[in-house]
Formats: structure tokens, C-alpha cells, sequence
């Protein structure tokens, strides 16, 4: 009558039910424990806020296809007790946390999960667990069912409360776009005078735009150089850092923006540092940053991910799981310029796109890296970091980062040109930079957020004004990001409440003249820094000034480069210049003394 059979194995139906339900269960469980961890210790998970639903449901996929797995081995004759049935489940549902855990290896994980479960699997082989099991599930299916639908409300309610805060905007206010080319180095720009053609729409679009060639971040990695460009504030003044987002003390460009008429919306391919988790989204009336799709479902429990990153590395796909390429954040922001038309929304728009098709492990076709150099012929590495490369490696890997740069360029004239067709270009303003660059060997580094190299700092910044006026106009004076809030806020609103000073003062007359402020970059050392890291001796600083770049490490050691004679940085003349790196040393204390520049009242 229970579905067992007179020998004492369970029935196919028994084994399938049980299997499920317990994938309902051991999902919901996960998903409490992120829900305490989020919520009650305030630790980030890395994950959409939907992760409420989309763990269980990534379990019952995991169970599912162990269900599927046993009845196959079951019907070519090997009868399972339910010892044996109970210890398969409980690998499935434990070997993702164990095998998860970073500093043990594979083989002994492997060997204690399976340990593990076939303990288990002894001592759990009771009747009235399962029963327990299979009366559990449909209510946790329940809460989870509910749970998505109060996501969902949520996010709905939220952007009309949202659009309907917004206050006035000023008479003919531009839209504003703000384009962040996430991890792209202006090094490796045509553009910027780099010597193959990565960039050849972004040459066409500077003869309609002011093009900064000496536009510097002022931090290494993501999330305090997004930071500054949305609040104008320097690392040292904000709390964002590895384990901590951005705080609300500091008022960000798209909550000004909002305030005066404004509707906002983001749309972010950077699921690492730019999403809910990281404080980034203030302001947005809309914001997308995890895709709501099978492959996030999947990464939102350890117990699929296990099996779905490892399966796919097999099968040769490198590539993050769920990674947005740039058609797809292209499309959401068309998506939602398609949506304001229909619904007859006039109100001008300030929208951010950050575009992380540039950043490792720097996927694109061979034969669009092949024009740049070696094709890669090893696996592409997520994070470069602190490893060691041959320079074969090394080529390659930087030819596959240039081909990424050709697609995004090809992708971004697409875009502009789609804005044309709409007739919305020519009354936005477009801003385009990045948000830190990227080594390719230089200084013995690979990859980023390790050091304030010019690699990292130096970066594309191209602001489209209105109708292309003063197209063609080039900045050779060197000019910070810190400074693009208050900049972008200006031409939108014809105010500036936001820390810094207008980079508009270069393309107005007559043109600056003079000693420039000192350019500031930061970079804490986050969570033990690798033992080959500059990191490791503490926080860095460096600033520009005077046409030289200016590094200190934590240990106090200093190194400075001409920026203008030797603007990849190759020579130190910190040995031969003491005068100069005393000077550089007392500009330094004044600017991190200072922080950001405070409008004129």
C-alpha cells in the first residue's frame, strides 16, 4: 500500500516522490540559511534578491535529475534499498557545500561527501523521516511559491512608487547616458593612438564628441571607482569595499537626478561588484543587474552550481554562468526605451550601462582575436591575478582581450545608431569611459585591483554633448573621473550639487590655464592580499600631478613616472628625481587630506 515492494526496495513512484520532495526541502533549507545570512547578519550572497525562489527550485532540478538517474540504473535490473536510495539523495544534497569549500581539494572533498552520504544514508533510513519529508515539501513549496510572488509585486510597486517621486525637470532637459566599458584600458584603444584597430567606431564617434586623452579612475577595481563616478567621492571618503557596499551617507548621481524630473534606470553586466548587494542601485527607478534565467537559477545553489560549473568547464565553456554579453544589455535598455514610448512617458532619462564583455576571462571568436595576435589554445582563467604566465600566454591573452574590444566597439555604434533612428541622440548626453583598465604583463601584473599602475587608471572618457557640439574637441590635459557626477549633474540640470569640479570648463572658453588640481587613486587591500601582492603591506595611494605619476605603497616605498615622456610608465625615476618625490609626497597628504573638491554654493 506504501508503494514499497513485497522484498523490502522501494517502488519507482516511492523513489520519485521522495526524491522530489526532499529537493523541495533541502532547497528550501539552503535558501533560510541565505535568507539569515543576508538579512540577519548582513553578509552578501552574492546572488538576485530572487534567490529566495530560484535555490529550491535549482535543488528540485538537481533531485529531479538524480530521480532520473536512479530510475535509469533501476530499470536495467539493480534493485536500491532505501539505505541506499536515502545515502544517493544525500550526496546530491551535501556534496555542493563541502566541494564548494575552497582550501580542500577535490579528491578528499569527493571522498568525505561520499562518506558522508553513505553514513547518512544508515542512519537517516527511517520511515517516518520520509514521511516527515513528503509532508514538509508541499508547504515549503507553498512559502517558496508565495515568496516569488512578493519578489515580483515588490519590484513592480517599487518603480511606480519610484516614477512617481521624481520631480521636475528643467525646460528642454537633456537625457543623460552614462556608458561604463567595464575593465577597458585606454592603452589598448586606436582611439587613443594604440596601433590596431580596436576602436574604429569609437574614432568616428569622437569627431561628434569632447575626447579627454588623459582621463584617469581613481581606484583599480570596480566598486570604489563606481563609487566615485556616481557620488564624486574618493575611496578614502566612502565605506565600499570587498565585504562592505556603498553607503547611503553620500548622495549618488542618479538620487539627484531623480529629484529634479528625472527617471532613472541601470542596466549592469557586472554581477560581481555593481548589483542590488553593492549599493550601486540607489536612485534607479528600474534596476537590472542579474538576468532572471535559467543559468542564474542554476548558480543560485551551491548544490547545482557544483554540478553545472564543473560540467560545463568539461565541455569546454569557459565562460561565467549567466554572464550578460552586450547585446543583452543593450537590448534590456532598448527594452525599456520601447516601454517609456508606449506608455507616453516624456520625462528626460538618466540610464547607466555597464558593459562587462572586456573583463577576464576575455571570451570572443578566434577569429576576431587572431587579428590581434596569438589565438589562446588553453583554458581562459576567470580572475589573472597573482599567477605567472609565459608571454605566450600573456599575448594571447591580451589579443583576446582586444577582440572583446572590437566587439563592444561594434556593439556600441549599433547602439548610438539605434538612439539616432529614435530621434533621442541628439538631445542626450552620452558619457562613455571605463572603470579601471587592466595589465597585461606590464610591471610583472596581470589583471587588475592590485595596484594604481597607469594600466589600471588610465581609461576612455568621451562626452557626446547635445546635437554633437564642440565634436572633435580633444583634452590633453589630464582630468579624474571623480569629477564626471558633478559634470553630467550640471549639464542635466544646470546645477552642480555633487563634489567636484565641471570637466565642461575644458570645452568652454576661455579654456583652463594654470597648476591643475592633483588627480588622487586608492586602493585598500581588501581580504588577504596574495603574498606576491603590493597589497600586502597596505593601502596605496598615488596621484598625477604636474605631468608625474606618483605611487606609495603601504611600506612607504614610492615610485614615480613621467606621465607625459613616458606615459605607459615604464622607467622609475623615483632613484634620480628626490626633490620631485618630496613634492609629490606633500601633494599627496594635501589631496587625500582634502577629498573631493565641494561645488561653489
Amino acid at each position: 500500500m506504501d508503494g514499497t515492494r513485497v522484498d523490502g526496495r522501494p517502488s519507482a513512484r516511492r523513489i520519485a516522490t521522495f526524491g522530489l520532495a526532499l529537493g523541495v526541502c533541502v532547497g528550501t533549507t539552503e535558501s533560510a540559511a541565505r535568507v539569515f545570512q543576508r538579512f540577519i547578519l548582513d553578509q552578501r550572497v552574492w546572488m538576485p534578491l530572487d534567490f529566495i525562489w530560484m535555490t529550491p527550485v535549482a535543488a528540485i532540478l538537481v533531485f529531479a535529475t538524480a530521480t532520473v538517474l536512479l530510475l535509469s540504473v533501476r530499470a536495467i535490473g539493480l534493485r536500491w534499498s532505501w539505505r541506499q536510495v536515502t545515502a544517493w539523495y544525500l550526496f546530491f544534497a551535501i556534496a555542493g557545500p563541502i566541494l564548494a569549500y575552497p582550501r580542500l581539494h577535490f579528491v578528499p572533498s569527493a571522498i568525505l561527501a561520499i562518506g558522508l552520504a553513505a553514513q547518512g544514508g544508515r542512519v537517516l533510513d527511517r520511515e517516518w523521516l520520509r514521511q516527515l519529508v513528503r509532508r514538509a515539501a508541499p508547504a515549503c513549496a507553498v512559502l517558496v511559491a508565495l515568496a516569488a510572488a512578493a519578489i515580483a509585486i515588490s519590484r513592480v510597486t517599487g518603480e511606480r512608487r519610484a516614477l512617481a517621486a521624481i520631480g521636475e525637470a528643467p525646460a528642454d532637459a537633456p537625457n543623460v547616458l552614462l556608458i561604463i566599458l567595464d575593465t577597458v584600458r585606454a592603452q589598448s584603444m586606436s582611439l587613443y593612438g594604440y596601433g590596431l584597430p580596436t576602436t574604429p567606431a569609437l574614432e568616428r564617434l569622437a569627431r561628434e564628441s569632447v575626447v579627454f586623452d588623459r582621463a584617469l579612475a581613481t581606484s583599480s577595481w570596480t566598486l570604489p571607482s563606481h563609487g566615485t563616478l556616481f557620488t564624486g567621492r574618493f575611496d578614502h571618503e566612502m565605506d565600499a569595499d570587498l565585504v562592505t557596499p556603498l553607503g547611503p551617507e553620500h548622495p549618488t548621481l542618479a538620487e539627484r537626478l531623480s529629484a529634479q524630473g528625472y527617471e532613472t534606470a541601470g542596466f549592469t553586466s557586472n554581477l560581481l561588484y555593481t548589483t542590488w548587494e553593492n549599493g550601486v542601485d540607489r536612485g534607479f527607478a528600474r534596476y537590472e543587474d542579474y538576468p532572471l534565467s535559467l543559468a542564474t537559477t542554476l548558480r543560485s545553489s551551491l548544490i547545482s552550481r557544483l554540478f553545472v560549473v564543473n560540467g560545463r568547464r568539461l565541455l569546454g565553456h569557459h565562460d561565467v554562468l549567466g554572464r550578460k554579453r552586450a547585446a543583452e544589455v543593450g537590448g534590456s535598455f532598448q527594452t525599456w526605451l520601447d516601454g517609456r514610448a508606449r506608455a507616453g512617458r516624456e520625462a528626460p532619462f538618466f540610464a547607466f550601462l555597464n558593459y562587462y564583455d572586456a573583463h577576464a576571462p576575455y571570451i570572443v571568436a578566434d577569429s576576431i582575436a587572431a587579428r590581434f595576435g596569438p589565438v589562446r589554445t588553453d583554458a581562459p582563467v576567470q580572475d589573472p591575478g597573482e599567477q605567472e604566465w609565459s608571454p605566450s600566454r600573456i599575448d594571447a591573452a591580451r589579443a583576446a582581450y582586444e577582440g572583446t574590444l572590437v566587439e563592444l566597439d561594434r556593439h556600441l555604434a549599433a547602439l548610438l545608431e539605434d538612439l539616432d533612428r529614435r530621434g533621442v541622440l541628439d538631445n542626450t548626453v552620452v558619457a562613455i569611459t571605463s572603470d579601471h583598465g587592466e595589465h597585461f604583463g606590464e610591471h610583472g601584473r596581470l589583471g587588475h585591483g592590485r595596484g594604481l599602475y597607469i594600466q589600471t587608471l588610465h581609461v576612455p572618457l568621451l562626452i557626446r554633448l547635445p546635437g554633437a557640439s564642440r565634436g572633435g574637441t580633444r583634452v590633453a590635459e589630464p582630468v579624474s573621473l571623480a569629477d564626471l557626477a558633478t559634470t553630467l549633474e550640471g549639464l542635466a540640470t544646470r546645477r552642480r550639487t555633487l563634489p567636484g569640479r565641471s570637466l565642461a570648463r575644458f570645452w568652454g572658453a576661455p579654456a583652463p590655464t594654470g597648476r591643475m588640481t592633483p588627480l588622487l587613486a586608492e586602493i585598500r587591500p581588501g581580504i588577504r592580499p596574495p603574498p606576491t601582492s603590493p597589497l600586502r603591506f597596505g593601502a596605496m595611494v598615488s596621484i598625477v600631478d604636474s605631468g608625474f605619476h606618483y605611487i606609495r605603497r603601504g611600506d612607504g616605498a614610492e615610485e614615480v613616472f613621467d606621465f607625459i615622456a613616458d606615459p605607459t610608465g615604464t622607467t622609475d625615476i623615483s632613484a634620480t628625481r628626490a626633490d620631485l618625490v618630496a613634492r609629490l609626497r606633500d601633494a599627496t597628504a594635501r589631496a587625500v587630506a582634502e577629498g573631493s573638491v565641494e561645488p561653489p554654493p
